[in-house]
């Protein structure tokens, strides 16, 4: 009837709309998309992302993929995106509501991570690069040298 049927709401949802369901998280996202049931140390924390794994790599009528279906296919996908345009962050996080305001104001959300987030993440890779490159330099002249 016109009444959905709440105990059965995951399958009529999935039904109606596609989910695509977006964290900057990247392990819990290669997690969620390896085959494998790893178990985590926490119990609790394992539990849900068991569930999670659940709605995301069985189909409505209860049977497993054996590869998840392309994101643009699927009824239940998970992609990481980039910190910088977490839409809820700034509920949990001081920073800045402008992700969230702009979602608000103009109903879209651009998954491009911002210009800024871009130049921060490479700079802090270029540093890390320097750093284990000075780390390799020191590491090979301290290595000691034997005499026969």
């Amino acid at each position: 009837g016109l009444v959905p049927d709440v105990r059965d709401w995951e399958a009529a949802s999935s039904r109606t709309m596609r989910h695509l369901w977006l964290s900057d998280c990247e392990s819990l996202v290669s997690h969620l998309k390896n085959p494998k049931n790893e178990k985590l140390e926490n119990v609790r924390l394992s539990i849900d992302i068991q569930g999670l794994k659940q709605v995301l790599w069985h189909k409505p009528d209860g049977t497993e993929f054996d590869t998840l279906p392309a994101e643009t296919v699927a009824e239940n996908a998970v992609r990481w995106i980039d910190t910088s345009i977490m839409v809820v962050d700034c509920l949990t996080k001081k920073m800045s509501p402008e992700v969230v305001h702009k979602v608000q104001s103009l109903c879209e959300l651009n998954l491009e991570a911002t210009p800024e987030s871009k130049t921060l993440k490479m700079r802090k890779q270029k540093q890390r690069a320097a750093k284990t490159k000075a780390n390799d330099e020191a590491n090979a002249r301290v290595m000691p040298t034997y005499e026969s």
